[in-house]
């Protein structure tokens, strides 16, 4: 084996040419001279020169003969070959070990979400309650309505003191007292009920609004009172 043979496998591994040391490198395995390479590379008899002293120093060869013969070697498919190898073998290292690297990161994650997950199924919450909102109570506004009876015009007067008065001119009228529990209505007309007997109180679910009152009978078994109650009540202006 030849010294530049020889070199070929000690340096192989340590320097590569760059693109243009390997177009010069070609030109001197061509056997090329310094003033033929400079014009077929378009650079002058100096810079060709200078490619061709830094060839020789990187390779550490005597001669542009040696430099010639270390790229024959250098080329050939056995080397190529195992270039190409050392190269794969590299880049499938590295992308082994960036997706074992990912993995190792994604284990991590998922790790600390469910540290985080027990950590916060474990917790009391010590934080005071929101207070409820209660709502506030309906409250009956005592005044003046009047309703639509039987083409005649029914008055209706809530006190405030708990009594009623219903009238319809001076040809009826009725009397007594009512009370409230919520929206539930009691009344209690036995002063002067329209019905017979002396039936017992009943009671009416309201609603009332700015310009009405709006009554609905509860079940109330004298029909000929509920006909008075259980309607709308506008307010009398």
């Amino acid at each position: 084996m030849s010294t530049a043979t020889g070199l070929h496998y000690r340096t192989a591994n340590k320097w590569e040419p760059t693109p243009r040391q390997r177009e010069v490198l070609n030109l001197i395995a061509r056997g090329y001279t310094n003033a033929q390479i400079g014009e077929a590379l378009g650079m002058s008899l100096d810079g060709a020169k200078f490619h061709v002293s830094e060839i020789i120093g990187k390779l550490g060869v005597s001669n542009r003969e040696e430099a010639a013969e270390w790229w024959a070697n250098y080329n050939s498919p056995t080397n190529r070959l195992r270039r190409s190898f050392s190269f794969v073998a590299a880049a499938s290292f590295w992308k082994v070990a960036a997706v074992g690297a990912g993995l190792a990161v994604t284990g991590v994650a998922v790790s600390v979400a469910i540290l985080s997950l027990k950590d916060g199924g474990s917790e009391t919450d010590n934080s005071p309650a929101a207070p409820a909102i209660e709502e506030p109570a309906a409250v009956l506004s005592p005044g003046a309505f009047s309703a639509q009876i039987d083409g005649d015009v029914w008055e209706l007067e809530l006190r405030s003191d708990g009594t009623f008065f219903m009238s319809a001119g001076t040809s009826a009228r009725f009397e007594g007292s009512y009370e409230l529990a919520g929206d539930r209505l009691t009344v209690d007309d036995r002063a002067s009920s329209a019905c017979d007997g002396d039936p017992a109180p009943a009671d009416y679910q309201w609603t009332q609004d700015s310009d009405s009152l709006t009554v609905t009978a509860m079940g109330d078994t004298c029909t000929a009172r509920s006909r008075f109650w259980a309607r709308t009540w506008h307010v009398r202006q």
